[in-house]
């Protein structure tokens, strides 16, 4: 059963299987629960067809600062978890799967990748995002702390669309900021 969910993940398969993963607080930590919804319309599933299954996996134990997100090119989920990412279906704790060094973040409250394998990090305590290619390599960033456009209190949660647009959850400042694919304000 879930008991405190943290993050989710949706995705849809066109045969209607759709796949939910949850990051759950435990009491043992972080757990990934996976769940099986079908049906066609995720508005009207039948509540008797939805299975629940634990994932076995062993990366974050003890925080609650967890954040997932897709990547479209591997096809494998990652995880933030305070200044560690790592694929999901890694066996070994904290891995930094994605090839950059955290110590260029603080800490890491959302995390996104584009359909070009572009990483987003909303770095909290800094007030800033981070961008990265697929490589690992630090592209730049933008954003500092305040409360005017283009400024940050506190981003946890960031998303990409698929014309490059980043949105971000300007957490203490009560709203959503939209980017331009360079990191301008928009």
């Amino acid at each position: 059963s879930i008991l405190s969910p943290r993050s989710l993940h949706l995705q849809e398969a066109s045969d209607g299987n759709h796949t939910l993963y949850v990051l759950d607080l435990s009491g043992a930590g972080i757990k990934l629960q996976e769940v099986i919804v079908t049906g066609h319309d995720l508005n009207t599933v039948d509540p008797a067809t939805i299975v629940t299954t634990d994932i076995d996996v062993r990366v974050f134990t003890k925080h609650i600062n967890t954040a997932m997100t897709w990547h479209p090119i591997e096809n494998e989920l990652y995880a933030v978890n305070h200044r560690n990412i790592a694929r999901l279906d890694d066996v070994s704790d904290w891995t930094n799967w994605l090839g950059m060094s955290t110590d260029q973040f603080q800490t890491a409250g959302g995390l996104a990748i584009d359909s070009s394998g572009y990483i987003y990090i909303a770095d909290t305590y800094q007030h800033r995002i981070l961008k990265y290619a697929p490589d690992g390599s630090f592209q730049h960033s933008f954003g500092q702390a305040g409360s005017g456009d283009g400024e940050f209190l506190q981003p946890k949660g960031i998303a990409v669309d698929s014309a490059g647009n980043i949105y971000v959850a300007d957490t203490l400042n009560y709203r959503v900021q939209k980017f331009k694919p360079d990191g301008t304000f928009d």
